[in-house]
């Protein structure tokens, strides 16, 4: 793990009005019992940090074993939740975010880079905690984004209610997903003002990300993938279908739900 010294004076990392790190669950949860903030002091690997940012169902889980099928990269995790944080943290003895964030990011990070999954609140996190002003002018921001919000709402509802976020969870002894507009109508105002918050923090910071669709991930995959290694300027093999695990998991019952949605019920 290299020494601090190489990373230029760390940037203030400006925030939207209605982004709060401490309000942020992750971040109050990780607070609570890791409080101390010392990620100006702690030594970081010198590597670039690429950030999927991602609102829910919108393709980043994908677009990961996309880019990690390649064999070039690490497979993008959601590594910052706060669950995952303090377990690790728990069971290795970690002190600080700070320090877990740098550890992480020694030990998964290959070929000079290293790859996680955040929301836009993550990142905030990230912020609160002294690390991204240090790490921002080597970090690197893949927004993706659904431009189907209906049909994103609907996957996200339907995942809610049978835990099968993707299509490797194992099946849950759980009801049936139970239709609601109002339900779906919620997500959507939800999901926009997630994607909002996230375009503001890109715009507050001037920081330019690589956007990519769910639509063409699912589409035009080794297009996506070349995007992807041409922003980094990386030479990355082309992805390999094999290694892909995940599978699309819609069925009939979004289409129906799609309908009845358009139908006023």
């Amino acid at each position: 793990m290299s020494d601090p010294a190489p990373f230029p004076a760390a940037r203030s990392i400006l925030l939207p009005a209605a982004l709060d790190p401490a309000q942020d669950g992750h971040g109050s949860a990780i607070a609570a019992v890791l409080p101390e903030r010392d990620g100006g002091s702690v030594a970081l690997p010198d590597l670039t940090y690429v950030f999927i940012v991602f609102t829910n169902r919108s393709g980043s889980t994908y677009l990961g074993e996309l880019l990690a099928s390649t064999g070039y990269f690490n497979a993008a995790e959601e590594a910052l939740n706060a669950d995952t944080v303090l377990a690790v943290c728990k069971s290795r003895g970690i002190a600080t975010f700070a320090r877990y964030f740098a550890a992480i990011a020694a030990e998964r990070s290959r070929n000079g880079h290293f790859f996680v999954k955040a929301a836009v609140g993550q990142l905030a996190v990230l912020a609160w905690h002294g690390i991204l002003g240090r790490i921002l002018p080597r970090a690197r921001f893949i927004v993706v984004e659904r431009m189907d919000k209906l049909g994103q709402a609907i996957s996200w509802h339907i995942a809610a209610q049978t835990g099968l976020f993707t299509s490797y969870h194992a099946p849950r002894d759980r009801p049936p997903p139970a239709y609601s507009r109002e339900a779906l109508t919620n997500i959507m105002v939800a999901l926009a003002e997630a994607q909002a918050r996230t375009d503001m923090f890109m715009g507050l910071n001037g920081i330019m990300p690589l956007q990519l669709t769910y639509e063409l991930l699912t589409v035009h995959r080794e297009f996506a993938v070349r995007q992807v290694c041409d922003y980094l300027g990386a030479d990355a093999p082309p992805y390999n279908p094999a290694r892909i695990r995940v599978q699309r998991q819609a069925t009939a019952l979004n289409d129906a739900w799609r309908a009845r949605f358009l139908s006023g019920q």
